[in-house]
Parts: structure tokens; sequence; C-alpha cells
């Protein structure tokens, strides 16, 4: 219950913003009628309600599949089958996808049934099973992402020459309709588990994106082969703009919840079917994670049906009215300036984006925050319906003048960004044209171009979904750019620094996080750590009366090279913000001499010493003593400190500690201080207990060249 009301606050905080704009718009620019505010306010209850559940969902039940299947066919060692394996899961997967059958039912609604829903939804997901076949077998032979996107745009850019107007637009947006809230979840998730198979842990987190952009290039080539191959030109299409005057509240979504549940499960049923004869011929998870994966379908099939319900009955009348009233009336600047800002909080709402940024934080450690990510799609797509909306009204304009120097920009960038960033970006074009772009934003720009003397709906009606496709790659890429000069300013600022070549580095924060700490580092290139487990203690009236001047606390000790040492230490101190919460601290001490695990014998030279600002006072003495010279400690000048005990560590390499046996009756007591206090602290611990006498126990003090984190 308690992720589930987390999942509901994070998707009430993104479909709130879009809400109160329509909400402004009915009350001033565009008057609604009663029940379409009705239906429209029911309609964001609904899509609360739903996506919480689908994302719910998705952790549960589509995220695992795909990670035990893209494992399962790695596993069998052989080409062929993850090559026959992508083009199966693509098709069912691509015919399974609530956005494409909406924006089929769309195209075949305003070209008057000219063009199929059958026909859309057939050949686009045979171009997305022949791609997904591809990009698998890209991961598997290690084939450069930007080199095959490469490849794929220039063939999307020759084919676009011989290419009708309108199916031009339709083309592109069936790219973006395809990578939807089930076909992103499932696809991402599967190429985590065939590029966690690769050795190279930098290779396999570039490689964990980029199969959604591939594939969703054959959503592309194969609507523009439909049209070279029919020659299927000229083609006209309007739509019914319903200001809602006269019709009940709840019947739409009376009618439209049958269809949608329908369809939903259509969606869910192929990937269980298919997950389940893969379990029994191979996968075999326990029954407990069985059933926990079959629940998280369950909720996939009710949160799916729920959020369509809400787009398809509250949304859509919505958006194309309101197009259509601010194209009429007002037109010019302000239906851009709209445009832009319904983009900018639209895209807050898409489902497969929550999916996408919780996968790159979890995938990059944390290093690639969620929030930045979110940033930069809401400028891109907020852009994309501006760039829309002044193409409706300048019909000369057409859409190949924004995607074609669009997406060169965008392949040129590919050679100057980091290679991860790749991946994000074209991921993140896909994602970005999901359910509620495929129905609000669509819907206000066909309304704005239905309203538009000189526009055709379905030339500049469509085509937005490409455009909110092409600019997320830019923005993300850019983003990359951006990180890329600050790694390198950071970088280079580490190195004019005259430091030892080795580090020991220490975590001290709250029980559970050293793990997690310490697996982000493997992840950068350290080797290991040891994790000691004990209880912090800090002065203060509140936190004693409250029983919080002793928290548990683990200690990650790790011994890595200056410069890693440092970039992890500004990492992690970021992404737990121990400067902001005081909830954790990390400082580095220099090591004279590391000797072991490849390091080579190294010896500070007097160039490389430095002037330290804090040490770090340690003292070991007998169980239960700790305290008393914590307390001595703290009426010197220090605040707090950590007691580590050896009992239970559970970890075999806690026996020792810089060449001191740590037994299970002794207790390590763990202080940062100012320098300038140093020397009062160790008088008054020394003056508590006679360290010179045998057995009582030992204090050293070790500089601190780099401390992160509140000690108070």
């Amino acid at each position: 219950m308690t992720v589930l009301m987390d999942k509901i606050r994070e998707v009430f905080v993104s479909v709130v913003p879009i809400t109160v704009i329509v909400l402004i718009l009915s009350f001033t620019l565009t008057p609604m009628s009663g029940s379409m505010i009705a239906r429209f306010l029911l309609g964001a209850v609904l899509i609360i309600a739903g996506l919480s559940v689908f994302l719910l969902g998705v952790d549960l039940g589509v995220t695992p599949i795909g990670t035990l299947m893209g494992s399962m066919i790695t596993k069998s060692n052989k080409f062929s089958i993850v090559m026959i394996a992508g083009l199966a899961l693509g098709f069912f997967i691509s015919v399974a996808e609530p956005d494409l059958h909406i924006l089929a039912s769309q195209v075949e609604s305003v070209t008057g049934g000219t063009i199929t829903k059958f026909s859309i939804v057939v050949v686009v997901s045979i171009g997305i099973a022949v791609l997904l076949s591809i990009g698998l077998g890209r991961i598997v032979k290690a084939f450069p992402l930007y080199k095959l996107l490469t490849v794929l745009y220039l063939v999307i850019f020759v084919m676009a020459i011989f290419t009708s107007e309108e199916f031009l637009a339709i083309s592109f947006d069936a790219s973006g309709a395809t990578t939807g809230a089930m076909t992103v979840p499932f696809i991402m998730a599967l190429a985590i588990g065939v590029s966690a198979m690769r050795r190279d842990s930098k290779s396999s987190e570039k490689d964990s994106f980029g199969l959604v952009a591939v594939a969703s290039t054959g959503a592309v080539i194969s609507v523009m082969a439909m049209s070279i191959i029919f020659d299927m030109d000229e083609i006209q299409g309007s739509v019914e703009i319903i200001d809602g005057s006269s019709s009940s509240v709840l019947a739409p979504f009376l009618n439209e919840i049958t269809v949608l549940a329908l369809e939903s499960a259509m969606a869910v049923l192929p990937i269980m079917l298919i997950f389940l004869i893969c379990n029994f011929i191979s996968i075999r998870v326990e029954a407990g994670e069985l059933g926990r994966i079959c629940t998280g379908l369950v909720y996939n099939w009710a949160g799916l049906t729920l959020f369509l319900t809400g787009v398809n009955a509250g949304f859509l009348d919505a958006g194309r009215f309101i197009g259509h009233t601010l194209a009429e009336n007002h037109g010019g600047w302000l239906l851009i300036l709209i445009g832009f800002v319904i983009g900018l909080v639209t895209i807050l709402a898409e489902p497969a984006v929550h999916v996408l940024t919780h996968q790159i934080e979890s995938v990059t450690s944390g290093y690639v925050k969620r929030s930045y990510v979110l940033g930069a799609l809401s400028i891109g797509v907020g852009c994309a319906v501006a760039l829309s909306i002044i193409r409706i009204l300048i019909p000369e304009l057409q859409l190949w003048h924004y995607l074609l120097p669009g997406y060169a920009v965008a392949l040129a960038l590919m050679y100057f960004v980091p290679k991860l960033f790749v991946g994000i970006a074209f991921d993140s074009g896909g994602v970005a044209s999901g359910p509620m772009t495929a129905t609000f934003i669509l819907t206000f720009t066909q309304g704005a171009a239905e309203s538009i003397e000189g526009a055709d709906v379905l030339v500049e009606g469509f085509g937005v979904i490409s455009m909110v496709a092409l600019t997320p790659i830019i923005a993300l890429q850019v983003l990359g750019l951006l990180f890329k000069i600050k790694s390198a300013g950071e970088e280079h600022a580490e190195r004019k620094k005259p430091v030892s070549r080795y580090e020991c580095v220490y975590f001290v924060v709250y029980k559970g996080l050293a793990s997690r700490i310490l697996h982000f580092a493997r992840k950068r290139g350290v080797s290991g750590g040891t994790i000691f487990y004990g209880r912090q203690t800090a002065k203060g009236f509140w936190k004693h009366l409250f029983r919080l001047d002793h928290v548990e606390k683990e200690v990650l000790v790790i011994v890595t090279e200056q410069k890693l040492a440092y970039q992890l230490m500004r990492m992690v101190s970021k992404l737990l913000q121990f400067g902001m919460t005081g909830d954790g601290i990390t400082f580095s001490v220099p090591v004279a001499r590391f000797i072991g695990d490849g390091g080579d014998k190294h010896h500070i030279t007097e160039k490389e010493k430095v002037t330290f600002m804090y040490d770090a006072i340690n003292i070991i003495v007998n169980k239960g003593m700790a305290e008393e010279m914590l307390a001595a400690a703290q009426s010197a000048g220090a605040y707090s400190g950590t007691i580590v005990n050896a009992r239970g560590a559970g970890q075999s390499e806690t026996s020792r500690l810089f060449s001191l046996d740590i037994e299970p009756e002794k207790e390590l007591l763990l202080i940062v201080v100012e320098r300038d206090r140093t020397d009062a602290v160790i008088d008054a611990v020394n003056a508590q207990i006679d360290l010179d006498a045998p057995g009582n126990g030992i204090m050293y003090v070790q500089e601190v060249s780099r401390i992160y984190g509140q000690m108070k």
C-alpha cells in the first residue's frame, strides 16, 4: 500500500499542471460547457488512478518479465534464437500496444476509412518486429548504436523523398505511437536483460538503452514502404468539433471502458502467455515470484483500462475543442505560447516517461537524475508543439522542413556526446510520444488545423507526434554534452590537485545504504569494499528525548585511486544530499602505501603533501567503553561519532582493519573533527582512559583530505 501511495503522489504531481491549465483556459479564452468540464475532471481522476496502478504493475510484472526473457535469450548462445525471438516478441507486443490502436483509429476516422485501422496496425507491427530483432542482434554483437542509427535514418531520409506528404506525417507519428505505455517497459527490460550478459559493465550500461529507438524506426520505414508500394497520394481528411453542450457526463466513460478493457487485455495477454510458455520451458521462476509477476500484469491491465478511459472519454474532446477555439478566436502568438505550455506539462503525465526516467536513474546508479531528464524532455516537447502550431499557421511550411535538419543535428550530436546519452536520447524520443501525446496534443493540433484556413487536417493535423519524438532527442543529447563538459572540467580540476595516488574513502550512512553505494562504486571500477555495522551517537536534548541519539549506521570503507575516490565521494554526496539533510558523511584519508588487488606500492612525496583541515580520530577500546570515550570527545568539541562493532557484520574481511585485529568484544569509535580541535579531543579521551596501559585500547589519527556532508 505504501508503494501504491508513493505512485499516486508522483502521478498526482504530474497530472495536476495540465489539469489546471485546461481549467484556466475553460474559464477564460476557451469557455467549455459544464458537461465537458465535468468529463475532463473525471478523466483526470481516472488518469491519476490508472497511471498509478499501471506503474505499480510495471514494477511487479513487465520489468521482471523483460529482464528474465532477455537473459533467457542470451543464455542460449545462439544468434539465430536471439533474432527469431526478437521477431516474435516485436510483432505481438506491437499489435498489443494501445497507443498504436489509438493512432490507427484516428487515421481511419480522419480519412473516412480510406486507410483502415487493421492495415496500419499490421504494417507497423511488422516493421517493429524486424527492427527489434536487429536491435537485439546489435547488443549481442556489440555493434555501436550510433552507427546503426546513422544507417537507419539515412534509409528513412531516402525513402522520404518518394513518400507522399500525407504519409510522411503518419509514418513518423506511427514511430512515436508504437513506443507507448506497454511496449517501452517491456523493450527496455528486454534490453537490460540482454545487455546484462555482457561482462563489460560500462558496455552493459550503455546497451541498456537504444533498443526502443532502433525498434521505433521500423514503424517509420514500414509505413513509408506502404505508401510507396501502394501509391497512396492525395488523401483528404477532416475532424468533427464537439462542444459537449448536450452530452451526458458518464455515457462516454461507460461506452469507452468496455472497449478499452478488451484492448488492454489484448495488450497484456500476449505477454503473459509468452512468458508462461518460456517459464515452463526454460526460466522456471519460483511460485511466489510467478504469482507476483502475474499480479503485476493484472495491475497493468486494470491501470491501462482506467488510464485510457480517462484520456479518451475525458481529454480527447477537450483537447480538440481548445485547439479549435484558440485558433478560431485568437490564433497567432497566443496559440503558439499556449501550445508550448501544454506540451511542457503534458509530457509529465506520460506513463512511459516515468518508466524511462526511473530506469535511467536506476541503471546509472543515480548519476543521471530523473529530474534532469524530465526537465529536458519537457522543454523539448514544449518546443515540438509550438513548432507544430507554427506549421499549421503557415501551410507552406512542410513537415520535412523540420525533420530533415532536426534529425541531421541529432545524428551529428551522436558523435560528440557520451555514448550512454545517445541511447537515452533516442529512447526518450519514442517514450515522449505516448498516449497523452497521441490523444490530447494530437487532437489539440487537429482542432487548430480544422480552424485555420488553408490548413489540411491530415497533413498539418498529424505530424505533431513526430515532432514530439524528435525534439527530446536533441534536448537529451545537449544535456549529455553539458554533462560531458562539466565532467571534463571537474576532472581537470582534480588533476591539478597535488594528492597521493590512493585514497581510503569512508561512507557513514544509514543502515541499508552501504551495499547500494558499494554496487554504485563497483559499476564505476572499484573492485570491492568492506561494510561495518554500528551505531551513531549525537548530542542534543531533543534527540535524546525522542531516542534519536542512537541510530543504526553502516560504515563502508573503500581503497581506490584518488581520482576515482573523489568522483565517487562527489557523486554519492549529491545523490544522497549529504550536505542538505545531514543524513550521512563521506571523507577520505591519503594512503601512503597500498599493496594488493593490483595496487602499486606508493609513498607520498614531499611535493604531494597538502594542508589538511580535518582529522579522523580512530579509537579502539573494549566493548562498552566507546560511549564513554565519545562523551569525553564531545566535551572537547566533537559533535558526533560512529561506533563500529565487528560482531554480526557478516563480512569475512571485517576481521582486520589497517592490520589491527578487531575482535568481537572490541569497539571502534570513529570521530571526524576540525584540525584545531584534534589535540583537545585526544587529551580529553586520554584523560578518560589511560591508553598507555596494556589492554585498554589504542587511538590513531588520520588526516582527512576531503569531506562531504554535515557533522552536526
